[in-house]
């Protein structure tokens, strides 16, 4: 039986804008990536908003529920920008902040490589 610790984080890579008519469809792409069937998939999703344009409340709410799925498995959502747009939203939304129930905010890293670092240095307790 493969646990979802031992696969490795999927990437999801986001282009255009990522609003309330794009929402949709990268939620699938999201729930695809995670493999939700009981606790088989990855704990970590990593979401690349590099080549995308504008991002609203329908994506950040996508996100976010992305984000909660994987808290169950111990993991979470990695975000990957550097877009000083991207930063600035991170940063004014708070959604890097833990807010109770939860336990661990969603984290923004500048590459790709460092999000996989940051995810495989990241083991369930």
């Amino acid at each position: 039986m493969q646990h979802a610790w031992d696969q490795p984080p999927a990437i999801v890579r986001v282009a255009g804008d990522f609003d309330v008519y794009t929402a949709p469809g990268v939620r699938q792409e999201l729930l695809a990536a995670m493999g939700w069937q009981g606790e088989k998939g990855p704990r970590h999703v990593i979401v690349d908003l590099d080549d995308a344009d504008h991002v609203d409340a329908p994506g950040l709410g996508v996100l976010m529920g992305a984000h909660y799925r994987l808290l169950e498995r111990g993991g979470g959502v990695l975000l990957v920008s550097t877009h000083e747009r991207h930063r600035r939203l991170h940063r004014l939304t708070g959604i890097a902040e833990p807010v109770p129930p939860v336990t661990k905010g969603i984290p923004l890293y500048d590459s790709v490589e460092q999000a996989l670092t940051a995810a495989r240095q990241d083991r369930p307790t």
